[in-house]
């Protein structure tokens, strides 16, 4: 039975398909001018392996999907592959905790880039018509 499971879980890996909508959305989000003003580069990751972006990109995810703390946040993470791979961590392996989360957020928050981020998404989405400056709150 287990055997199973796994064989069947791989193989729904496997198949993954990146069209999903939250994957379609996180992946046209330029995160890299809040990353650019990070203490570190936007390609490095900190010291237990995680990329800023990923954790980024699940934050925001945390947001899109309407997941109400950080710890929810970790959660789905830790038990949905698919949802962990659109933001940006791989299919296998670990996820930053609750605290690396928080420490993360708390920096992108004393920097003001979350503003800065939202500010630059708002110009984009105009700039596309997507949005109008009508429905802007």
């Amino acid at each position: 039975m287990i055997r199973q499971t796994l064989l069947f879980s791989f193989e729904t890996l496997m198949q993954y398909d990146e069209s999903t909508r939250l994957f379609q959305v996180l992946s046209n989000i330029d995160v890299t001018p809040v990353l650019s003003k990070l203490d570190r580069p936007a390609g490095k990751s900190g010291p237990k392996g995680y990329s800023a972006e990923a954790m980024l990109c699940a934050l925001i995810a945390q947001r899109l999907c309407g997941i109400p703390t950080i710890v929810k946040l970790v959660e789905r993470l830790r038990t949905d592959p698919r949802f962990r791979y659109d933001c940006g961590f791989a299919f296998l392996g670990t996820t930053p905790s609750s605290a690396t989360f928080s420490r993360f957020f708390q920096t992108i928050t004393n920097l003001e880039l979350a503003q800065d981020l939202f500010e630059k998404q708002v110009e984009q989405a105009q700039r596309e018509q997507l949005i109008s400056s009508d429905s802007i709150a």
